[in-house]
């Protein structure tokens, strides 16, 4: 699926509470996390910020890149399994073109949410999207955390609304 042009500033809004780059801390996030099915984080950034604060995603969507700059996914992925000593972690790497949200990301994004264990989806391409789909197909009361450029972390919990929402922006997608 790729992106249509009429969408981009529609994705460009957060989709859930913003919360900026100074008011990020462990009770802030930690508050979001209460009853919480699964945590899900999108973006190299957002990961690392969750996993300094000794948490550790369900699900970690990491492309090695952040604002569009190179960077190494192996310290992060050296940080889940460190905080996971005690359980396996699984490492699924899948392609997703700039732009688009690809059948191969949807396939393990499924496969992600039913795993008992951590998750590190690892993306050969560029991930920015692909909140989208676990705002479809993630249990209710699931939480995703992804980044916005320059502001902060926008964190979502998943409810009807939420999915209703992401269908209608899926269903945008050409």
């Amino acid at each position: 699926m790729q992106l249509k042009p009429e969408i981009i500033e529609e994705l460009k809004k957060p989709q859930g509470i913003l919360i900026l780059d100074e008011q990020i801390t462990l009770e802030g996030i930690e508050k979001y996390l209460i009853n919480s099915q699964k945590v899900i984080s999108v973006g190299d950034a957002t990961t690392n910020k969750l996993l300094s604060f000794g948490i550790v995603p369900d699900v970690s969507v990491i492309d090695g890149y952040e604002r569009r700059k190179k960077k190494t996914t192996s310290s992060t992925k050296a940080t889940i399994y460190s905080l996971n000593s005690k359980k396996n972690v699984s490492l699924f790497s899948c392609v997703n073109p700039p732009g688009s949200i690809s059948v191969d990301s949807i396939s393990i994004i499924k496969i992600s949410l039913r795993s008992k264990k951590p998750v590190i989806m690892e993306i050969i391409g560029e991930e920015d999207l692909l909140a989208l789909p676990f705002f479809l197909l993630a249990r209710n009361d699931s939480m995703i955390f992804y980044g916005q450029p320059g502001e902060g972390m926008v964190v979502v919990r998943v409810t009807d609304a939420v999915r209703k929402k992401a269908k209608e922006l899926i269903g945008m997608f050409e």
